[in-house]
């Protein structure tokens, strides 16, 4: 190896060994230096300059994030001016202020005019469907654990009238019948019975606020004064609701398109299926389907808070839980008008997926004469097969809401879709619960979160 080489050699080993020595005494580690290579970028000043005082220049950094979120919400900011919140907070900034940066125009945006809210009652409603069920199915296990199917049988033989009633209906019904109860006694097997009471009674609580969080988003003042004011003290007959609707017919028009409203996203997931199917059939069928599903869920939980029975915690919703003949009885309500409602809308979709009329405008027509009786009939029948005393004030409601449903239903079902406005009602009430959810705030202190939204107004979209 000539003189150059041996040169070039050495000069390596001299430098290699000058590296290996700086970095023997380099007493960071690499991830101090990533988070001082990123701390710097955010400051803009140089690693090595951060490397220096990493702990102040990290809270320079915190404190520069932090002012940039707050500056864009200035309702957050005053909330936190409080010390104990701001202490509670502090490492939840990012995701609190999201409510008051990404909701900032809520109160004129469609999703506050009276039609995008009342789509955004309905939304609501409809996604407390699955804790309700999930609830309601963990009660019945709760039930059922440690009894024999004998015990099983001999309850539903009550139920139905005595044994003579039972034996008396058909083959058929009393194969499903008894097929239903050894399934019953199956699942209630080796079950866990705490765990069990805890999944029931957090799924509970969680349908009971999605329903609260849909009837804290207001109507319009004059649907809400129609409602609370001139239709409340109206006579409880036909006669009485429609003469509510001729003192106050701006009022009425106004709560009535509300109501209908909140029927919408149900119609919108018809319309879905009808499209898919290609079927007016399945569209129809979706429909009462999904109103079966929504009226059972707001029936059973109306009728425990009409008892006054708080499942507003997963603490006080474990004790309703076990009480199996409360729940027995809001189950029963619930269904009962599920099933009834459901077979008169799904009959009135099918109807609507008809074309009664050759002219266009006589079909409109008719479709909302029949949509009407049908809507109206629904509610009374209802409260017929619940043994409620009829308010005919409801029925007149409903029987107009689906008049003012009609067109929608007829197009839905059995010609085309709907628009999307209840799709991003949908969508933003989930983005919504989505950010909640993963709030540290919330997690730490609930009442603290639903205090921070009450601040920035918006107390009302979750």
């Amino acid at each position: 190896m000539g003189t150059t080489e041996d040169w070039l050699a050495s000069l390596r080993d001299k430098n290699a060994a000058q590296i290996g020595t700086a970095l023997s005494f380099d007493t960071r580690s690499p991830d101090e230096a990533a988070q001082a290579e990123l701390t710097g970028k955010e400051l803009g000043i140089a690693p090595s300059v951060v490397s220096a005082s990493p702990a102040v220049f990290k809270r320079q950094a915190e404190q520069k994030r932090s002012s940039g979120l707050l500056k864009d919400a200035p309702m957050t900011s005053q909330w936190l001016r409080d010390r104990q919140n701001g202490t509670l907070a502090k490492d939840d900034l990012d995701n609190l202020t999201w409510f008051e940066r990404g909701l900032r125009d809520y109160g004129r945006s469609s999703e506050a005019t009276s039609f995008g809210r009342a789509v955004a009652r309905g939304t609501r409603n409809m996604r407390a469907i699955p804790s309700q069920m999930e609830a309601f199915r963990s009660q019945q296990l709760l039930a059922d654990a440690g009894r024999s199917f004998e015990d099983l049988l001999a309850e539903e033989v009550e139920l139905s009238g005595g044994q003579a009633v039972f034996d008396a209906l058909p083959a058929a019904t009393r194969t499903m019948k008894l097929e239903g109860l050894q399934r019953r006694f199956e699942a209630a097997q080796g079950v866990d019975r705490g765990e069990l009471l805890q999944q029931g009674a957090e799924a509970m609580a969680e349908a009971r606020r999605l329903l609260d969080s849909a009837a804290g988003i207001q109507m319009s003042g004059g649907a809400t004064r129609f409602r609370d004011e001139v239709l409340a003290e109206a006579d409880n007959s036909i006669a009485g609701a429609l003469g509510a609707f001729a003192r106050d017919p701006l009022g009425g028009a106004a709560f009535v398109a509300e109501v209908a409203a909140e029927f919408l996203p149900a119609i919108g997931v018809a319309a879905g299926v009808g499209m898919v199917t290609r079927s007016p059939l399945a569209g129809a069928l979706a429909l009462g389907g999904g109103s079966a599903l929504t009226e059972n869920t707001t029936s059973a939980m109306e009728f425990l808070s009409e008892r006054g029975v708080d499942v507003s915690t997963p603490e006080a919703a474990a004790a309703a839980l076990e009480d199996a003949e409360l729940m027995r009885a809001a189950r029963e309500q619930g269904l009962t008008r599920g099933m009834v409602i459901g077979i008169m809308d799904g009959l009135s979709g099918g109807l609507a997926g008809q074309q009664l009329m050759a002219s266009p405008v006589g079909d409109v027509i008719v479709q909302g004469l029949a949509q009407t009786l049908f809507g109206g009939g629904g509610e009374a029948l209802a409260q017929v097969a619940t043994g409620q005393e009829i308010d005919w004030r409801d029925v007149v409601v409903e029987g107009l809401a689906d008049l003012v449903t009609a067109p929608a239903e007829a197009f839905a079902v059995g010609r085309r879709a709907l628009s999307r406005q209840p799709s991003d009602a949908a969508d933003t009430l989930t983005q919504v619960d989505e950010m909640a959810a993963a709030s540290k705030l919330k997690l730490r202190a609930p009442d603290k979160f639903a205090e921070a939204l009450e601040a920035m107004g918006l107390g009302e979209v979750y």
